[in-house]
């Protein structure tokens, strides 16, 4: 009997797959199908710069099957019923289970073959362009089949109640319709709970979890179980349809028919409902599934490292393995890949696991070895400091008494009096807290709460300080007991104290100083910031002959989302901050930025608003470059090394008159100019020159080289409805054509500017220009020099051509030395509100939008230190698959292939058919 039924199934799937294949009906819906999900891939996906993700194209996707997935349903029953063919299946002693499973089968099969060419073909090309997420995709994949299924269901049992092949595609595509406005309607009117429930049961948000690359074990079974109960309920209807014509269905047939139906669902209902149970929930994240590939600059660095390099990663003392640090593993297996033949690089250590890797005590071991080869000199100088502060405490109690009984005999208004009563409870306090510090000290050469390793600098500076500070005290006090011993006026009793106290403390105080010495001899420990990571839980260390830089679990990320929701890929960053430590390492001069503003609160905190710095800083910091920040006119100008750079934030308004806060940012900038400091400006629009003035931010430029256009803006016109267009300042600038080591980082990133001004160099004898970006000529994009207008003037307005909106410029000074600095014609490309600004890709993962904002405050920051060996594209953008830097014709090459050439191919397969069935 089951194998009857399983062969009754298969022939019914087999015929209904070729009747839908030798028919136009597939290859029409599949031309459809591929035109949306072409158009949607070539209008908001093939960008250039933008993420190569195929959630965009799956969502398109989701809804593109509520239009098709019905179609392919409605030839079983209602051509059937037309052709006759409908009494025949009545008559035969197919199941009615076996003929619905069969006719759903071979639709599901067809569907897959629409879903293939339709989501493979976009695929394809993002493969092409980049390196997409293969298991995200095939996990959108499966979501929309899954959502398609059900609708294909849903087309069966409609097909089985509607006269007519419109009324039933139409009752199956407003019933959705129906369910999700209601639900989004009525779910926020309803108590927490019950609001829960109706969006637990929406398809479009179960579609999205699959669209996201997560596989919910609940959306799972919503679509098996939904599609399951719609499919039971075809089949008791098909079971209480007359087999024969001339017959009629019992009334008790046909509500055993419903009541089985109702039965179904509820059993369905029911497993959904427990399935959303937390408890019975399993998720699985299936994006950053890929292996990663390291950029070409990091290969070329790992490939020119010597043997005596090495990477220890301290995985941190966790029960399980995460995500995160699988991500971790796999960026240092890539790092060992680069290696070649030279052997491996990286080495994980698993304190809780000794046998997953070298053990912990012996990679301490060898790193004190390596990077304390010769402590004994700080040791001892280290263990003198502590027996000269065992000896202060022998003698605090004897000085201290000897000090009172002094001090008793002097009136109560002498000054001598008082310096050595306060010297009597200095020296008490000091027999009380002397062996508390020595403790705590002995305890730091050990180990400490804070530090893994013990820290000789550290101690040696305290002693160094507490001793320096006794030795002043105890000279101070002998020169008061040597008054005292001097003194005609006192008496004997009192002399003679003196006199035995006197050498005593001084000679204690001489003593203190030689100490003292030796303890500032004590270098800075190679190790603090290692033991510091390493106290916190893990960190990536790299160690070189030279030193060591060390990566902490909090700058990769891991554990800080403990939700378990991936917002960018950690990789990239690991790869970054990796990279960057080993150019630290190999870089004699460490690069240092100073932001200059005149705010009152710090531009390195994030805000709301996004009006600060916060988000360039945290690059500069990813690629190992310091940053601090300088409020002229509140703050005093901070000693920096000569070779640090200076990125001075004009003000975010501007008015006619200056105010103080603005001339003293003015004066700063102005003093780092001529002092020849590394400089990177930028201006903006600016309302003086319109009232006559000369702008003074221009004047900056001028100062550099640049003739900086402040009384216009770049301004494109938008269309947004017929015969009417829409001002907009933001431009996406183009990477000039230079040979420059900055114009190839910054080429094919997508940089924003949201408002920009031209900048022109100055070519003189004594300076060289680079031009680094360039505001490309467009349709409709003017250069408008009454910039406050609503709609453009012809008198304020003209066409532009390509003009330059970022120069590099490289200027001779009186001193024969030559200076860098960069000009950027906008005034707020790197604030966190433009530069951090991100695109979400679902699941709580985020894709930077600009990721060019940051590469250019990277490499400009760089190439004004003067470290071109290290400028590059540092990976800002690699948190997300990217598409490269395709031209305007590859990308309507690849949108005619997409919205024309599938369809066309599939509407060309379809009339081959037709033609050959039709053939004589």
């Amino acid at each position: 009997m089951r194998a009857s039924w399983w062969r009754s199934l298969c022939v019914v799937s087999k015929r209904e797959f070729a009747a839908l294949a030798w028919t136009p009906t597939l290859w029409g819906v599949m031309a459809l199908f591929a035109l949306l999900t072409g158009s949607v891939t070539g209008l908001a996906v093939l960008v250039p710069g933008g993420p190569a993700e195929l959630r965009t194209v799956a969502a398109a996707a989701g809804w593109a099957m509520l239009l098709v997935a019905p179609i392919l349903s409605l030839r079983p029953t209602i051509e059937e019923r037309r052709s006759g063919f409908w009494e025949v299946l009545a008559t035969s002693p197919v199941a009615s289970s076996a003929l619905v499973g069969g006719r759903f089968v071979g639709g599901v099969t067809a569907l897959v073959l629409v879903a293939l060419v339709g989501m493979g073909a976009p695929y394809l090309a993002m493969e092409w362009l980049s390196r997409p997420d293969l298991a995200q995709a095939l996990v959108a994949f499966v979501g929309v089949l899954a959502a398609g299924s059900l609708y294909l269901a849903s087309g069966f049992l409609a097909g089985l109640l509607a006269p007519s092949a419109a009324v039933a595609y139409l009752a199956c595509l407003f019933f959705w319709m129906v369910v999700l406005v209601a639900i989004r309607s009525v779910a926020p009117q309803l108590p927490a709970a019950q609001a829960d429930l109706l969006f637990a049961i929406d398809p479009v948000r179960r579609l999205e979890t699959f669209l996201d690359g997560r596989l919910d074990s609940f959306a799972v079974a919503y679509f098996v179980c939904a599609t399951l109960a719609v499919l039971a309920s075809c089949a008791c209807i098909q079971a209480a349809i007359p087999r024969r014509a001339a017959g009629a269905a019992s009334l008790f047939g046909r509500w055993r028919s419903v009541a089985m139906a109702l039965a179904w669902l509820a059993c369905a209902s029911a497993v959904i409902t427990l399935a959303h149970h937390d408890a019975l929930r399993v998720r699985l994240d299936a994006t950053a599934s890929r292996a990663w590939v390291l950029d070409p600059s990091t290969r070329e660095l790992v490939a020119q490292l010597g043997d005596d390099w090495r990477v220890a990663w301290v995985v941190p003392p966790v029960s399980r393995e995460s995500d995160g640090q699988a991500q971790v593993g796999e960026v240092l297996a890539a790092f060992d890949e680069a290696r070649g033949t030279k052997g491996p690089l990286c080495v994980r250590i698993d304190p809780l696991q000794p046998s997953r890797g070298a053990s912990y005590e012996q990679w301490i071991a060898s790193l004190l070895a390596r990077h304390r080869p010769d402590d004994a000199a700080a040791r001892e100088a280290v263990d003198a400091g502590l027996v000269e502060l065992d000896a202060l405490q022998g003698i605090s109690t004897e000085a201290a008494s000897a000090l009172d009984l002094a001090a008793a005999t002097m009136g109560p208004k002498d000054i001598a009096r008082t310096a050595l009563v306060q010297g009597a409870e200095a020296l008490r306090g000091l027999g009380v807290g002397a062996p508390v510090l020595a403790e705590q000290l002995r305890t730091a050469l050990r180990s400490r709460g804070d530090r893994a390793l013990p820290d000789l600098a550290e101690v040696a500076a305290v002693l160094a300080a507490n001793h320096r500070d006794w030795s002043s005290k105890l000279a101070g006090l002998a020169s008061q007991l040597g008054q005292i011993e001097f003194d005609t006026r006192s008496t004997e009793e009192m002399r003679a104290r003196a006199a035995r106290i006197r050498p005593e403390l001084l000679a204690r105080a001489r003593k203190l100083m030689r100490v003292v010495e030796t303890l500032d001899g004590v270098g800075p420990d190679a190790l603090r910031d290692a033991s510091i990571a390493l106290s916190a839980g893990g960190a990536i260390v790299v160690e070189s002959p030279s030193g060591i830089a060390v990566v902490s679990d909090a700058q990769v990320g891991l554990g800080a989302d403990p939700a378990g929701a991936v917002r960018i890929d950690r990789r990239f960053r690991v790869e970054q901050l990796v990279a960057g430590a080993m150019r630290s390492v190999m870089d004699a001069q460490q690069p240092l930025v100073v932001i200059v503003h005149s705010g009152e609160s710090s531009i390195l905190e994030p805000t709301q608003d996004g009006h600060e710095c916060a988000g360039i800083a945290d690059a500069l910091r990813t690629a190992r470059i310091a940053v601090t920040q300088w409020r002229t006119g509140r703050d005093p100008r901070p000693i920096v090394p000569s070779h640090a750079v200076w990125i001075i934030v004009p003000p975010t308004q501007f008015a006619i008159e200056q105010d103080a806060a603005e001339r003293a940012h003015l004066a700063a900038a102005s003093a780092l100019i001529a002092e020849g400091r590394g400089v990177m400006l930028s201006v903006g629009p600016s309302l003086r020159p319109l009232s006559g003035r000369e702008d003074p931010w221009a004047a900056l430029g001028a100062q550099l080289g640049v003739r900086a256009l402040t009384d216009a803006v770049i301004v494109d016109e938008v269309p947004v409805e017929q015969g009417k267009t829409r001002r907009r300042t933001e431009i996406e600038p183009e990477a000039a054509m230079e040979s420059s080591l900055l114009c190839r980082a910054l080429a094919g990133q997508r940089i924003s500017l949201p408002v920009a001004v031209p900048v022109e160099p100055v070519v003189r004898s004594s300076e060289h220009a680079t031009t680094l970006l360039v505001a490309p000529a467009r349709s409709g994009r003017t250069l408008e020099r009454d910039w406050r207008r609503r709609e453009a003037s012809a008198e304020s307005s003209r066409e532009m051509g390509s003009m330059p909106v970022a120069v590099a410029v490289e200027r001779g000074l009186p001193d024969g030395t030559r200076a860098r600095a960069i000009v950027v014609g906008s005034p707020n490309w790197m604030l966190s509100a433009t530069a951090d600004f991100t695109r979400s890709l679902g699941g709580g993962r985020e894709a930077l939008l600009t990721p060019g904002n940051r590469e250019l405050a990277i490499n400009g920051a760089l190439w004004l230190a003067g470290l071109d060996a290290r400028i590059g594209p540092s990976g800002s953008g690699r948190e997300a698959p990217r598409i490269g830097a395709i031209s305007v014709a590859e990308r309507l090459e690849w949108a005619a292939v997409l919205v024309l050439g599938v369809p066309a191919g599939s509407l060309a397969t379809g009339a081959v058919i037709l033609f050959w069935r039709r053939r004589p």
